[in-house]
């Protein structure tokens, strides 16, 4: 397995991500600097996202059609708010899986979280990936919900639950938060949050 992040630019600038700090100027890896590392390994399975939003590259769905005509299964972590209008092509790509990170159910909450109001475009983009699915009889790509754990958003994990049930997601990824480098954020994303609190709600 090969974990390649093709950009580390991202659209959103969420509480719980740190890539402003490691990143100060994001970047772009060109088509042929990932084919030279993708022949090298030849990996089985490719992950091709990191901290960045993989849908920002210009030729992502060149790199993910490269890595799938290579034999290899294809998935990344995406918010999913640059793949409006391009969802043929996204299912063209034969990328195997998308995890999407949703981390609320309303659009208060995302907002919260993500200071950007794209919470119902994400839900629509959802819709309209699966009913291509379904048209195209397909069953890939699958999806699936990551969801940081905080305190915006811990007593919404039940209701995203029935939301991802809703929109034919199988399954959800939930991380806690840690802290290295965010400490000044700490009081805004846990403040009180007890351990207890956490296993009760799971």
């Amino acid at each position: 397995h090969l974990q390649v992040e093709i950009t580390n630019a991202c659209n959103l600038r969420c509480a719980t991500c740190h890539r402003n700090l490691i990143y100060p100027k994001p970047a772009m890896m060109s088509y042929e600097t990932f084919k030279k590392i993708f022949d090298e390994v030849k990996p089985e399975k490719i992950n091709v996202s990191g901290l960045g939003e993989p849908f920002l590259h210009p030729e992502v769905f060149k790199i993910i059609k490269y890595a799938k005509q290579s034999g290899a299964v294809v998935n990344c972590a995406t918010n999913f708010t640059r793949v409006r209008d391009r969802i043929d092509e996204l299912i063209d790509s034969g990328i195997d899986q998308l995890k999407v990170s949703i981390d609320a159910a309303n659009r208060e909450t995302f907002y919260k979280i993500r200071e950007q109001d794209n919470f119902d475009m994400v839900v629509a983009s959802i819709k309209e990936l699966n009913e291509k699915k379904k048209e195209c009889r397909l069953k890939k790509p699958d999806l699936r919900f990551n969801y940081a754990l905080q305190r915006e958003n811990i007593d919404e994990l039940l209701d995203t639950i029935k939301l991802a049930h809703s929109l034919n997601i199988k399954a959800m990824y939930i991380q806690y938060l840690e802290y290295i480098d965010r400490e000044d954020r700490k009081k805004r994303l846990v403040a009180d949050l007890a351990p207890e609190k956490i296993k009760s709600v799971l």
